[in-house]
């Protein structure tokens, strides 16, 4: 195939194929004039106090014990896959109620088609002491073994009580259920996944809320070693090409059909309809009626918002809403996207993580049922207008009931500062703190943001128990990083729910916590996508200042049951049951499709009821980090 002379800086307009230097410092003026850090409009009611630490964040990486080096196996024909890097998941590994790591790993790509007989590293298992440290427990995990692994997805696929883990590879999903002491069994044979396919980011849902979690798989272009093309950049060395040289490809949904069994529902459900060049994918709840929707970053191809029918289909209402393309009207180089409530106002917004010299997007949720990107002037377009962005989270870092911003970034050119000027192959992440009603402005993040990085996947846990969230980076064929965050104190702490559904699914994905802090109603999911290839712990925090105690608040389960909590400690990871009664009222798919649970929930009286004064168990949270193992005991 004749080489192709590529531009690593994308289009961002149409009929655009570079973006020169002197254009892009103009625009950074022009953002400069009209934008101010933090700016938009201010809430309504007071956030609670938080006064955070400075810096909020210090490199643990060291002391932690997490010593992985991802490899991307690179070679001079500078194959596309080589640029993708690799997931994180924080999830908890063996039912010990700390969370764990699984950092992926990959192979060259001429080693596709013999992972069964390589013996070089895989994906690493870390478990956790629950103090921020780790022990590498990867030999014997069943997770070990070496593949092109790149997303990852962690749920309770066979509802059994622990944690299951699916992979997506060059090559398909792989499926590996979880025994609850650390240990999987790789069940990709039989499952119905495991399909062809250039494999990203991976998202559940129980999207028919039947009670089983389904996995959303998300591909990212038609590619294999025969057909990629050459691209060089300066017409004489080769470089990775971009993703315009390639076909977009249909996504994949697989419903669960119980006992680690999926069904293709890709084409029924109408998600194969659309292709895209995905990279990212979130859920939420657009309505809100506890129907899960999906949104998808799409590189440089539309980004695609999935509306869930209720009755098993989607329908793509991208376009319609405002998110499928930049202003200019064409599409971005969409890698991460989060779906949260930046604003206050109860509706779930979108941010998408960019290409560099296009700034990423802030889709702010309209009563007029669209979305407008505010980006711009909402203090979040000039520090993300040159990085790469790949890995993205939406949290309350700092624990003061607003939703903050990371962006992990790096490029994916070596050669990019030869070529480009301003650009840079390592680059720093950026971190912004949400001042209320959706404004952000940059926070001090310490060392570990001063720093550059080939940075790719991002995932959120807490790691050494003292109820903040810490941070894990992987890099492209680089070593993972470990933040510590220090945010935790009198004055910031958090509320964290962790749930077992009965109707429900057992990981809780789709539900809703409501509360009232400083006289304004808040609303947090559960739920298991976002970011670039990585799964954060699926647990639910909220921020809450100073506040010693949650005094009242609602959990809305997917089944519809709304359990009234009170007097929740904001110093204890709570577990919390579905009551037992829902699973009486389980709602049924679209084939009448139920599956029974056990449960050790509080009793109810229905879906609508409320539970008597709830006592759910807990897990103590030691304040200045770490939590004491001898203290991990129920009450």
């Amino acid at each position: 195939m004749a080489a192709v002379d590529a531009v690593v800086a994308r289009p961002s307009a149409a009929g655009r194929c570079r973006l020169v230097w002197p254009a892009a410092m103009l625009l950074i003026v022009g953002l400069s004039a009209c934008e101010a850090p933090g700016s938009g409009p201010q809430a309504a009611g007071e956030a609670p106090t938080s006064e955070t630490v400075d810096p909020l964040f210090v490199d643990d990486t060291v002391r932690s014990g997490v010593d992985f080096v991802h490899r991307n196996a690179s070679t001079e024909e500078r194959y596309l896959p080589e640029t993708m890097g690799a997931g994180v998941a924080v999830f908890d590994a063996n039912g010990d109620d700390v969370a764990d790591l699984l950092l992926l790993n990959g192979i060259a790509v001429d080693e596709l088609g013999r992972e069964g007989q390589l013996d070089g590293p895989g994906p690493a298992l870390y478990l956790g002491r629950g103090d921020g440290t780790f022990e590498d427990r990867s030999k014997g995990s069943g997770l070990e073994a070496p593949l092109f692994a790149i997303g990852v997805a962690v749920g309770d696929l066979d509802n059994d009580g622990d944690n299951d883990v699916v992979l997506t590879t060059l090559s398909g999903e792989r499926l590996f259920l979880g025994r609850g002491d650390g240990r999987f069994d790789d069940a990709t044979a039989g499952s119905g996944l495991g399909g062809p396919g250039f494999g990203s980011s991976a998202a559940l849902l129980d999207y028919d809320r039947d009670g089983l979690v389904d996995l959303f798989a998300g591909r990212y272009v038609r590619w294999s070693p025969q057909s990629d093309i050459p691209c060089r950049l300066d017409r004489k060395q080769r470089n990775y090409c971009t993703p315009e040289a390639y076909p977009a490809v249909a996504n994949r949904l697989y419903r669960n059909l119980g006992g680690g069994r999926f069904e293709d529902v890709s084409e029924i459900s109408g998600i194969a309809a659309l292709p895209a060049k995905t990279l990212g994918v979130a859920v939420l709840d657009l309505e809100p009626d506890l129907l899960p929707d999906l949104v998808v970053a799409s590189d440089t191809a539309p980004n695609q918002l999935w509306r869930n029918r209720g009755d098993g289909t989607f329908e793509e209402i991208g376009i319609e809403v405002g998110i499928a393309l930049g202003a200019s009207g064409s599409a971005r180089g969409a890698m991460g996207v989060e779906a949260a409530d930046l604003d206050g106002d109860l509706r779930t917004d979108l941010v998408f993580a960019n290409f560099a010299q296009e700034m990423a997007s802030v889709y702010r949720a309209s009563e007029l049922e669209v979305f407008l990107d505010e980006a711009a002037h909402r203090g979040v377009g000039l520090p993300t207008l040159m990085p790469v962005s790949f890995g993205l989270l939406a949290r309350d870092l700092d624990l003061d009931g607003w939703i903050d911003l990371v962006f992990a970034n790096g490029h994916i050119e070596p050669r990019i500062a030869a070529l480009q000027p301003g650009q840079s192959y390592a680059q720093e992440p950026v971190l912004l703190r949400g001042s209320g009603a959706g404004g952000f402005a940059p926070m001090a993040g310490g060392a570990p943001f001063q720093q550059a990085y080939v940075a790719r996947g991002l995932a959120s846990g807490d790691l050494d128990g003292d109820g903040d969230l810490d941070l894990v980076l992987t890099q492209n064929g680089a070593a993972a990083r470990v933040w510590s965050n220090q945010a935790a104190g009198p004055s910031a702490r958090a509320l964290r729910l962790r749930l077992q559904g009965a109707a429900s699914n057992r990981s809780g994905f789709g539900a809703r916590i409501e509360l009232s802090l400083g006289g304004r109603e808040v609303w947090r999911w559960l739920v298991g996508g976002g970011s670039y290839l990585s799964a954060s712990e699926p647990v639910l925090t909220v921020g809450v200042g100073a506040l010693e105690k949650v005094e009242r608040a609602t959990l809305v389960w997917p089944s519809g049951m709304r359990q009234e909590l009170s007097d929740l400690s904001t110093d204890r990871l709570h577990v919390i049951n579905e009551p037992a009664t829902a699973a009486s009222d389980r709602p049924r798919s679209a084939t009448g499709r139920s599956t029974a649970l056990e449960s050790t929930a509080l009793e109810s009286t229905g879906p609508e009821s409320t539970a008597p004064e709830p006592t759910p168990s807990s897990i103590p949270i030691r304040s200045g980090g770490g939590s004491d193992a001898s203290q991990r005991s129920t009450r």
